[in-house]
């Protein structure tokens, strides 16, 4: 493989942009149609749900919460979901697969906020929206990296250039690896701001009374 590895890296990248906006749009339907199951839910479903995520958010603005095993599950499920769809991007099969994951992640998203914006208590809001929000600031950029190289690469395996020299093949395997670090990455540090900084900052907000 010769030449610029960021150089080849750029050049595969602009060749498949229209790709995340592709994926984008995926990720923001499945956030719509999850805020809008909000609204499906049976009254008593959704109580029990809001429960649930009321004992959540309390747990976490108390102390004591040891961040290892936070964080060990919370690093465990994302980098799961992150390569299923890198794993399903190495075949052409994979391609509608690693769209719906996006969608599903948007759909979680999308369930979560509204569950909390129509449930949780006035005071406990801004709470529950940091636990929320806060590490989805790295998590989603992640996914959207992830899916849009995903897409690209397996639409790459469709096309013809693809085929005529195993160089240009193996240039596009490589930068979608390297989105697919980078993403990791994102994943970890995200993570990480959700097993430590966030019930830290949710402590603190519970200390000055929001």
């Amino acid at each position: 493989m010769g030449g610029n590895p960021g150089q080849a890296w750029n050049r595969w990248w602009d060749e498949h942009r229209a790709y995340s906006l592709l994926v984008m749009a995926g990720f923001l339907l499945g956030t719509l149609l999850g805020a809008l199951a909000v609204n499906v839910l049976p009254l008593a479903e959704t109580a029990t749900l809001a429960s649930s995520v009321r004992q959540l958010v309390s747990v976490s603005a108390g102390p004591g919460l040891p961040p290892g095993p936070v964080f060990l599950a919370a690093a465990g499920s994302n980098l799961k979901v992150l390569g299923l769809i890198y794993v399903l991007s190495l075949s052409v099969a994979g391609l509608p697969l690693v769209l719906l994951a996006v969608l599903f992640r948007g759909f979680v998203l999308g369930f979560a906020l509204a569950l909390l914006l129509t449930m949780m208590p006035a005071g406990g809001v801004g709470l529950a929206l940091v636990a929320v929000v806060l590490p989805n600031l790295l998590l989603v950029p992640a996914w959207l990296a992830a899916g849009s190289g995903g897409v690209a690469f397996s639409w790459h395996l469709l096309s013809r250039p693809a085929w005529r020299g195993r160089g240009r093949l193996w240039e596009a395997f490589g930068a979608y690896t390297a989105v697919a670090l980078v993403a990791g990455m994102a994943v970890l540090v995200g993570s990480g701001t959700e097993a430590v900084v966030t019930p830290w900052l949710m402590r603190s907000l519970v200390h000055f009374g929001v």
